[in-house]
């Protein structure tokens, strides 16, 4: 008798269905064709541009206005006649010398002489009072460069108490009185400049 061998067992195949998440379409070509196309993701707009940089405020004075300890003497004595900033300028051919930085208390112009001289009175924030006297070089338009050309001081002497200096500054010739120490007045005269 022959034997036969044992039938084998055909694999049977399983239909694989979708995954549940998966909606099953029964006409996906006819679905296709009747969706409409996709369309593009927005583009997202650019940020704003930045505002413009505001303009830096101007510096918040720093307190009160210095005050000397004595009034001006000389200024109410006669020989000046007090003049706003612009008309002294004028006498100067455009322009006066000041100390940078510094209050400006007061400004005249002579009433004496024949040149025209301008006064000029500033106080340092101590209180101290520095008397500047400017007049023209020469009669040559313009004050000239705001450059020092040169600087002199002197100390006080028994003779004259109070701290001298003089400086050239283009065509403008300046004269400083102080009862402060003469260097403190020559730190104060390299700061000098012109104003109109």
């Amino acid at each position: 008798m022959v034997q036969q061998p044992p039938p084998r067992e055909t694999a049977r195949v399983q239909p694989v269905s979708p995954p549940p998440s998966a909606p099953v379409s029964a006409a996906p070509q006819q679905a296709a064709s009747s969706a409409p196309p996709p369309t593009p993701a927005p583009t997202p707009a650019p940020p704003p541009a930045p505002p413009p940089p505001a303009p830096a405020p101007a510096p918040a004075p720093a307190g009160p206005a210095p005050s000397a300890a004595e009034p001006d003497r000389e200024l109410s004595t006669g020989g000046w006649a007090p003049v706003e900033r612009a008309e002294a300028a004028t006498l100067m051919g455009g322009a006066i010398a000041a100390i940078q930085g510094l209050h400006v208390e007061s400004i005249a112009r002579s009433t004496t002489g024949s040149r025209p001289r301008v006064r000029v009175v500033q106080l340092t924030p101590s209180g101290d009072r520095i008397i500047l006297t400017v007049t023209r070089a020469s009669a040559a338009a313009g004050p000239g460069a705001a450059t020092i050309t040169a600087l002199r001081v002197m100390p006080p002497s028994e003779a004259y108490p109070m701290s001298t200096g003089t400086v050239s500054m283009g065509n403008l010739l300046v004269t400083a009185r102080s009862t402060m120490a003469a260097e403190a007045l020559r730190g104060q005269l390299e700061r000098l400049g012109h104003i109109q």
